[in-house]
């Protein structure tokens, strides 16, 4: 069947995550925009037009009011428009749609609830389990079967969650690309991608093409931003990784800070692979660890560390008699 829909822009202001009401419609049956009546296209057997009154018609519907119609032989109103089987001439009767199908929202929050639900509703059906209706789920992400979604959780842009991934509670995910059977509790992750298997979380902030490999840990108050994580590296606690290159195996400390930017310009550091960055360690950048080193607790690293150092950059402890 060819659905026919002429665009009175009736809901110009409304808008789901930055998509229009047209481009929310598609999303849900399958149109031809056309100008007027006269434009319509038949597929031989019904005729369907359909103004944008209807925004949120699906094709489940549209199924069974056009088997009604074969069936039946005859035309019902949708709206100000109709379906009808092709030649039809007699009177159009009155189509009684559901109260779902026949909602015309009148101000934004209304739109988003009955939008979101129905994206909840299709989600659920193909094997995500969804605690709730406090999640929001924008059309365009997708969500693979036997993902968990925990309560008020926002799922936005471009996002992709692989299948059996958990997403906690009060995380937001814009434009994120999270793997099969990772664990994200309650953090915030944007423009990022993360490899099957890791945890991330809880409070931790992933942005500005964050890339984390598999079975990594990101603990808590970790913040990354556009720095490359190599595979099962952890950084478990309170550290800062910025334009950094951090190869596999490696261990970031509690406090351990790169140290990015100079105050006019950015800079990159690169750690190899194996490595150990105690607590409290500064990178400062542009510098370059090697493979194998280990740098003890309280450094501040200037220059480049040769592989399978074991560095100390710290200041000489000296004891001094208590002054009374």
């Amino acid at each position: 069947m060819i659905i026919n829909r002429i665009t009175r822009n009736l809901f110009p202001s409304l808008k789901f995550c930055g998509n229009t009401i047209s481009a929310v419609q598609s999303e849900f049956c399958t149109l031809n925009e056309i100008s007027c009546f006269g434009d319509a296209v038949s597929d031989g057997e019904l005729t369907c037009v359909i103004y944008d009154d209807l925004p949120l018609v699906t094709d489940g519907f549209f199924s069974s009011i056009a088997e009604l119609c074969r069936k039946e032989n005859r035309g019902f109103n949708l709206g100000d428009g109709f379906i009808a089987p092709s030649g039809y001439t007699g009177a159009l009767f009155p189509c009684c749609l559901p109260e779902a199908e026949k909602f015309i929202p009148e101000n934004y929050s209304e739109f988003l609830s009955v939008i979101n639900k129905r994206i909840l509703d299709r989600h659920k059906k193909n094997g995500v389990l969804i605690y709730d209706d406090s999640v929001f789920i924008d059309f365009s992400s997708r969500v693979c079967s036997k993902a968990v979604i925990r309560p008020n959780v926002t799922i936005e842009g471009n996002s992709y969650v692989g299948c059996g991934a958990f997403i906690g509670e009060n995380s937001v995910l814009k434009n994120a690309v999270i793997g099969d059977d990772c664990r994200v509790l309650s953090s915030t992750l944007c423009d990022c991608r993360v490899g099957d298997g890791t945890t991330v979380g809880p409070y931790a902030y992933l942005r500005n093409g964050a890339t984390v490999g598999c079975g990594c840990r990101v603990g808590d108050f970790v913040e990354i931003k556009n720095s490359r994580l190599g595979n099962g590296v952890k950084a478990s606690h309170l550290a800062y990784i910025g334009d950094a290159d951090v190869g596999d195996g490696t261990n970031v400390g509690c406090g351990a800070v790169f140290c990015n930017y100079d105050g006019k310009t950015k800079h990159r550091s690169s750690v190899g692979k194996n490595v150990f960055i105690g607590a409290n360690v500064n990178l400062v950048a542009p510098v370059t660890v090697g493979d194998g080193s280990f740098i003890a607790a309280g450094g501040t690293v200037t220059e480049c560390v040769p592989p399978d150092s074991f560095v100390i950059a710290r200041s000489k402890q000296i004891n001094k008699p208590r002054r009374v």
